[in-house]
């Protein structure tokens, strides 16, 4: 019976018309029948579970089994988790007492009913199309088990752990572990799709305590097969409270935890071969450990003792030799524990922190080793183990040009060792080979040169890698397959190393298509979609050559070769297709296709030809290659081509293509081509980025569309554009916004430079591929790069050169020129205009005095500065080897009256090893430090560990404030910034968070006021901490960004009220006797772990605390000054009673007294 059965169904099977057979086909190659069990254990996540559960229903794969563990959850959790399961059966909920994230685990993978399993933490969220990559590759592969990479989700942005890029680069299925041990890295229940028999039978449970994970995850490593996927699978939040598990490596608790974890584990790899033990010996000891070893500079005794002796002991367990097998950063943060250095870890940290993580090395007797003089200062001494750079001195690989002509493959680029010196006596040899799917190689023929350029992109302060460049031309007749990879090896004095060949710069050469003239036997190209580097692809399949093309009005004319009978020539985009008519010719076919019915609106055209009675196309492809091809372009768009060579147009609303980029002194300069089609449109260029934008400037082209513009390189209110994030350009015509596209000749250049007077502009492709530039400080070229400071820095600790009469300012690292030091260099340049100064800046384009010079922060007339001025002014600190000389006198204004504790009374963990080291060093420098009242002046000596003079004069960045320019400077700004008269003006100006950071490390943008809600007719200035600058968070339109004007007090000044949280502006906003604010909705967490409190802020403050917008709305509303007057009055006696406006004349004549006696 049940064969007569299936005869029908497959006989149905035949009937069914093509299109559903293969759906059903699909639908069952792509598992989605699969019923997929999800686990989301469940603690005090209230705030996060919504999310977490939305990323989990709105998955592509859509047959979930969704169980949710409430693990006794004291907050509202399970409130959250009933509306999601009221709404949609999939979510089940599951409750028990608590015990710990490990036992939630395992009672949702008892209760899963799923063919696979896997597990999402409820703070995080995964990618819409996170379970079903991982169930593809599963039903292609048949493994156990699916791992995909992560991203950390900061509040200001997500990026990918080095580890996991490396890791993840590309596709591998049906892996061991013996295929890459470093596997171990991604130890995560969240990046992983088991089969649910296999977590069940060998997997098994989840143990109880911290780092549950780890043996889990070994276990299926070691006994089962896997697929290792680049997709993103899951959006790992790190808590800006800092409360999650994964955030508390300073704490004694968290580094027990992780060793009885370790101790557990061991049991488990007690068995596994040879090599993968030491693999798991090798991760334990190094990368495991490193964020410990990072903590015992500022962890009490307790935490350093027991870290020490469970290093010694696991190290004397598996043998010493074991720390070979670790990078050498690692290595030597080990092996200083191993040997009780405590004070050595703080060195290396430091030493980590501000000069990279690589190490001085050369070539001894044919081995790569660290060079001695990384060992001076270190207890630590060097052996063989120690200086090993076997794992170390990997292949660093540059292509600057791939160029394919003539069938003749052209690279160009360098290629040196990493942590390995190089000098002009080097024997430096690099070969190069392309090497196909069958292992055969083919070498290259290479000519040598010096390229100084490398040590400005290499990043490492302690070796020279000049002689690296190379050019490489490669007959590719000698290939015999069709694709090939490309192998590069380097010897430096008798020693080598292999490594891939990489693609060209994303940003510039690597987004362009690369192919060759297409011949009867195809083409050759560069594949760009590789994860394995440089990639070379021949193309065999049919193409139709395009040898010529045309674009009239809205049609298109492409000369082809002569077409079979019947044959069609189609240009099709999403769901629409075009039919062309041919003219037979001569030498070809001429096909003419009217695309007007589409004009202007935005798609992308492919061309192919069909033959008579068939469904199968052959793609139109450019006859020329990518080296000699101008692809025409008119009204209706642009012509262009795939990365194969394939022929596209680009069509919509505004096409542009950016043909050149200058540097003017009015701004940037843009010529290049646009069209909006038949019909005219007023047209506007804006470059975007940085949380930021320009304003609209009118784009106006010629009759062909050619057109030049200036961009002013301010944004809409005045304030320069900031250097460093990335500015895209886009053309703005009928409302639509379209990204501004790069013409063939210059996207060959880039990544270029263009130089100005006082910026360097950066031009490369966006990941759009659209036009973008970044901002950079012009540095001259004995100044860009690790290795060209690391010099200006041994040539300005070693100066001879007498001092001068001259003054250096400085102010928050040189991002403004104001706060105290401008009121001193003003009332210095009024007593003593015979001083030169100078300002220390980080962007050229900052104004300074008229009557001071700038100086680049870290140019080489900027370490000349440092090194002979006789005053020194610094609100902030200088650099790292900052060391004064005889002679000169340094006075520390600092930057604020301090709620928040500073310096030595700052939690540990909340502080770098590199700054508190900093402080420690700047203290002993100052020779007089400013406090604006009697309060400031009892905190600092403690604070910063400084036992010199402290005057208290009020503070002279406050004397402006006062005085009787002050009306006409509110007057000015605001109109600058476009604010009406009547507009009541609201500063936001909330202090930075020790605990947010971004997704580069940097301090992220705070802001909780929702401007929306605030009363009609308010206007609300942002002006982030200093800290923030670089944060390129956007904000809602109705703000308006402040955070890059060049003077805080005059924005002061333009305000009608200040709203702030536990910065020290409230002390200097009080001279001005205006309402006070303080919205603080994380006052708790504040004060109590993050940062503390010298004094309560509720005692003190002169405003109401607000924990909201709402209750800051209400506060708005009511009557300020007879709520909080009082207390205001106070305020003002206790912390700005000398703020005049003459503390910087009392200031300066303290500095010529003392000075001059």
């Amino acid at each position: 019976m049940q064969e007569i059965i299936n005869k029908a169904a497959r006989r149905a099977g035949r009937i069914l018309p093509t299109r559903i057979r293969e759906a059903v086909k699909e639908h069952r190659a792509a598992g989605r029948s699969v019923l997929v069990s999800v686990v989301v254990p469940v603690y005090n996540v209230e705030e996060y579970l919504a999310e977490c559960l939305e990323s989990i229903l709105a998955q592509s794969h859509r047959r979930l089994d969704v169980v949710v563990v409430d693990d006794g959850s004291p907050d509202r959790s399970i409130d959250v988790a009933r509306r999601f399961a009221d709404r949609d059966r999939r979510v089940r909920i599951v409750r028990q007492a608590n015990a710990g994230l490990g036992a939630a685990r395992n009672t949702g993978a008892r209760h899963a009913r799923g063919q696979m399993i896997c597990f999402v933490d409820s703070d995080d969220t995964i990618p819409p199309t996170s379970i079903e990559t991982m169930l593809r590759s599963l039903v292609i592969s048949g493994s156990d088990f699916a791992v995909g990479s992560l991203v950390r989700d900061t509040s200001d942005g997500r990026f990918m752990p080095p580890w996991a890029r490396k890791l993840h680069a590309t596709t591998r299925r049906g892996l061991r572990f013996a295929d890459d041990p470093e596997v171990l890295k991604n130890v995560f229940a969240w990046t992983k799709l088991y089969r649910t028999e296999f977590f069940r039978r060998v997997v098994r449970e989840f143990p109880h305590g911290l780092y549950e994970d780890q043996v889990p995850a070994a276990r299926a490593y070691l006994h089962g097969t896997f697929d290792l996927l680049p997709d993103v699978v899951c959006h790992w939040r790190i808590r800006d409270d800092g409360t999650s598990i994964t955030q508390q490596k300073s704490t004694m608790k968290d580094l027990v935890g992780r060793w009885t974890m370790l101790d557990e584990l061991a049991e488990e790899m007690k068995d596994a071969p040879a090599d993968l033990l030491r693999a798991w010996q090798v991760k334990t000891v190094g990368f495991d450990m490193r964020l410990y070893y990072e903590q015992v500079p500022r962890t009490p005794a307790e935490y350093w003792e027991f870290l020490r002796d469970r290093v010694r002991h696991f190290l004397d367990e598996v043998g010493y030799d074991v720390l070979a097998g670790v990078p050498v950063s690692d290595r030597l943060l080990a092996a200083a524990t191993y040997h009780g250095h405590r004070e050595d870890l703080a060195t290396l940290v430091e030493r980590r922190e501000s000069r990279t993580w690589k190490v001085p090395g050369h070539v001894v007797d044919g081995r790569g080793v660290v060079h001695d003089r990384y060992f001076e200062g270190l207890s630590l001494r060097p052996d063989e183990v120690l200086t090993s750079l076997e794992v170390d001195a990997e292949v660093r690989m540059r292509t600057d040009l791939v160029r394919i002509e003539d069938r003749t493959l052209v690279l160009k680029g360098s290629a040196h060792l990493a942590n390995i010196t190089t000098t002009a006596d080097s024997d430096v040899r690099v070969r190069l080979f392309a090497v196909d799917d069958a292992g055969s190689r083919v070498e290259a023929a290479v000519e040598q040169h010096d390229d100084p350029a490398i040590d400005a992109f290499a990043k490492d302060p302690w070796n020279e890698h000049a002689q690296a460049g190379f050019t490489a031309t490669l007959d590719l007749g000698l290939l015999s397959r069709r694709s090939c990879t490309f192998e590069v090896e380097v010897t430096v004095d008798g020693w080598t190393r292999s490594g891939r060949v990489t693609k060209p710069d994303h940003r510039g050469r690597g987004r362009l298509p690369v192919f060759d003239a297409l011949g009867d036997d195809g083409r050759w190209c560069l594949e760009r979609q590789s994860d394995s580097g440089l990639v070379l692809r021949r193309l065999t399949a049919n193409r139709v050559p395009v040898h010529a093309a045309e674009l009239d009005g809205t049609r298109v004319r492409l000369t082809l070769d002569g077409l079979p009978a019947q044959a069609v020539v189609l240009a099709t985009s999403d769901g629409v297709a075009v039919e062309a008519t041919l003219t037979p010719q001569d030498d070809g076919t001429l096909a003419e296709l009217d695309l007007g019915p589409w004009l202007g609106e935005e798609r992308s055209w492919v061309f192919a030809m069909r033959r008579a009675r068939s469904t199968q196309t052959v793609r139109l492809s450019w006859a020329q290659s990518s080296a000699t091809l101008v692809a025409p372009r008119g009204v209706l768009g642009a012509m262009s081509s795939s990365q194969y060579g394939n022929v596209t147009l680009e069509t919509g609303p505004v096409v542009s293509q950016v043909d050149d980029v200058r540097l003017t002194a009015d701004g940037l300069e843009v010529s290049g081509w646009c069209t909006t089609g038949p019909v005219a449109r007023p047209v506007t260029a804006v470059l975007v980025g940085g949380g930021t934008e320009t304003a609209p400037v009118p784009v106006e082209p010629a009759a062909d569309g050619t057109f030049r513009v200036v961009v002013p390189l301010t944004d809409r209110h005045g304030i320069t554009m900031p250097s460093g994030p990335q500015l895209s350009l886009s053309l703005v015509a009928a409302e639509v916004t379209s990204p501004a596209r790069i013409a063939t000749a210059l996207w060959s250049q880039l990544p270029v430079e263009r130089d100005g007077a006082d910026l360097r502009v950066e031009v490369n492709a966006s990941p759009k591929a659209a036009l973008a530039v970044a901002l950079r400080p012009p540095f001259e070229d004995d100044a860009r790069g690790r290795r060209h400071q690391e010099l200006l820095i041994e040539a300005y600790r070693a100066s001879t050169e007498p001092l001068r009469d001259a003054a250096l300012f400085e102010a928050f690292n040189g991002r403004t020129v104001g706060d105290s030091p401008l009121a001193l260099s003003r009332e210095l340049h009024r007593t003593r205009p015979d001083v030169a100064q100078y300002w220390s800046v980080a962007d050229l384009r900052t104004p300074v005095p008229e009557w001071a010079t700038p100086v680049l922060r870290y140019s080489g007339p900027w370490f000349e500065a440092l090194a002979v001025a006789r005053l020194l002014v610094n609100n902030n600190n200088w650099p790292w080897y900052f060391a004064k000389r005889p002679g000169q006198f340094y006075v520390q204004t600092w930057h604020g009256t301090p709620l928040k504790r500073i310096g030595n009374h700052v939690p540990g963990a909340s502080l770098s090893i590199t700054y508190r080291r900093l402080m420690e060093r700047e203290a002993a420098w100052w020779d007089l430090l400013l406090a604006q009242n009697d309060y400031s002046a009892k905190i600092f000596p403690e604070a910063f560990g400084f036992d010199g003079k402290v005057l208290v004069a009020g503070y002279p960045r406050n004397d402006s404030l006062v005085g009787a320019a002050a009306e006409g400077t509110r007057d000015r700004v605001r109109a600058a910034l476009g604010l009406s008269p009547d507009a009541h003006v609201v500063l936001y100006a909330p202090t930075w968070r020790d605990n947010l950071r971004t997704a580069t490390s940097g301090y992220g943008r705070v802001s909780y006021l929702d401007a929306e809600q605030l009363p009609a007719g308010t206007v609300v200035l942002y002006r982030g901490h200093s800290n923030t600058a670089g944060s390129t968070t956007t904000l809602p339109g109705s703000v308006i960004d402040v955070t890059r004007h060049p003077d805080v007090n005059e924005l002061m000044l333009a305000s009608d009220a200040l709203v702030t949280d536990y910065s020290s502006i409230m002390f200097d906003y009080a001279v001005l006797r205006r309402p006070i604010y303080f919205l603080v909705p994380d006052l708790e967490a504040y004060a109590g772990t993050t940062r503390g409190f010298y004094r309560d802020l509720a005692d003190l403050a002169p405003g109401p605390l607000c924990d909201s917008t709402e209750s800051l709305v209400e506060a708005l509303r009511a009557d300020y000054w007879a709520a909080h007057g009082g207390a205001y009055d106070a305020f003002v006696a206790e912390f700005a009673p000398h703020d005049d406006g003459a503390a910087a004349s009392r200031v300066v004549a303290r500095i010529l007294s003392t000075t001059e006696s």
